[in-house]
């Protein structure tokens, strides 16, 4: 991989029965993770040009999807980065990651705010024991819904 996201515009067309969609490459995204470092995810936020993506470097990247310009540098997942949403309100982001926690993000202070997982070694909780790979949030409420591998 060589991990360049990219963004396209889809042109309409005037028959989909008849044409295919046309697409047109707007913008390489190249401020993100290195060549080396595979992205597993990326978002747009819901209310605005930011583009979230993070991966195998442990660390999410948020990079203005209009320009390119990097906006922010998340990091202190101790794996994987398998998942990471904008909040629905947009100040906020939630990722989860092979080190079985889900964190929460001020992209603004560049800042983990809170670190959900196990207490302690051998806790008898119900939280995951395995890697965090999928979640979602709910739109309205403060809920996450959460899978492990």
């Amino acid at each position: 991989m060589n991990n360049v996201l990219r963004i396209w515009s889809v042109e309409d067309n005037k028959d989909p029965m008849t044409q295919d969609f046309t697409f047109k490459l707007k913008l390489k995204l190249e401020n993100g993770p290195s060549e080396n470092d595979d992205i597993l995810v990326v978002e747009w936020h819901p209310k605005g040009n930011a583009v979230l993506c993070g991966g195998s470097d442990f660390t999410i990247y948020v990079l203005n999807g209009m320009t390119g310009a990097f906006l922010a540098c998340l990091s202190g997942h101790e794996g994987a980065i398998n998942c990471a949403q904008f909040t629905p309100d947009g100040k906020n982001i939630v990722s989860s990651s092979e080190d079985m926690t889900i964190r929460v993000w001020s992209p603004i202070k560049q800042d983990c705010i809170q670190i959900i997982k196990n207490k302690l070694q051998g806790d008898k909780s119900n939280f995951h024991k395995a890697p965090i790979n999928i979640f979602a949030l709910h739109p309205s409420v403060s809920l996450v819904v959460s899978g492990d591998l």
